[in-house]
């Protein structure tokens, strides 16, 4: 609709605005290495695009990724108090992990990028597998989450003690540039949630409820509302 059509305008305009003032403040400081590391870029719009790309991916990941986190918390209460205990009793590199396990797990049942795409650098021959220089490739990551783990459509956040964490954030040299950051951000998100609230389904398995769709990630496509109650007030 047209009415859509200018809001995703505006938005769009307020992003290329926001990266702006981030390059103008990283020239200004001299010392960039985010700016640094895109001079391939033939000119200063050609970073600014960059920059506000890297912005529209990273906002739209993260959240997909704690939105999916919170459909599991829902429909596993049990594990979200273990985890809220252990957030005030335990140190902060303990809370950090008890989180990440739980992230992961979400995005190794629902990751937000089912696929990577690769291609090939040289020339590889192995077994059956014949690829060519510049061939394209393409990774199945929601696959490898299931054929690589035992008991692979059950959700258990506490696997990763024994189990390899997903390649949800890609791997290698074209893996996500901005992980650390996500990561950091879905550990502080959770850690102050989680410590404040519980959230409820309106069913007893609210994952069952999702359908995505995969456009720039693999999104929910419809609404699914969760109700949240402050820790506070809730007495056994």
């Amino acid at each position: 609709s047209l009415a859509e059509n200018e809001l995703h305008q505006n938005a769009c305009r307020k992003m290329l605005l926001f990266s702006q003032e981030i390059f103008a403040k990283s020239e200004e400081i001299g010392n960039s290495n985010f700016i640094t590391n895109l001079s391939h870029c033939n000119d200063n719009n050609g970073i600014i695009q960059c920059i506000a790309e890297m912005l529209l991916a990273g906002t739209d990941t993260s959240s997909i990724t704690m939105f999916y986190t919170l459909l599991f918390l829902a429909d596993f209460p049990d594990l979200a108090n273990k985890v809220s205990r252990i957030i005030n009793t335990e140190s902060q590199e303990e809370i950090d992990k008890e989180i990440a396990n739980f992230y992961y797990e979400s995005m190794r049942l629902i990751p937000v990028g089912p696929v990577i795409l690769r291609q090939c650098e040289i020339d590889i021959e192995e077994g059956d597998i014949s690829l060519k220089k510049g061939d394209g490739i393409i990774f199945n990551i929601a696959g490898m989450n299931r054929a690589n783990y035992d008991q692979p459509e059950q959700f258990n956040p506490y696997r990763y003690e024994t189990e390899c964490f997903p390649l949800s954030f890609g791997v290698g040299k074209k893996s996500c540039v901005g992980k650390t950051f996500a990561e950091r951000e879905m550990k502080l998100f959770f850690t102050w949630f989680l410590k404040k609230y519980t959230v409820l389904g309106h069913q007893a398995e609210m994952v069952g409820l999702l359908e995505t769709r995969w456009d720039v990630a693999n999104a929910p496509v419809q609404d699914i509302k969760l109700t949240i109650f402050p820790r506070k007030l809730i007495y056994f």
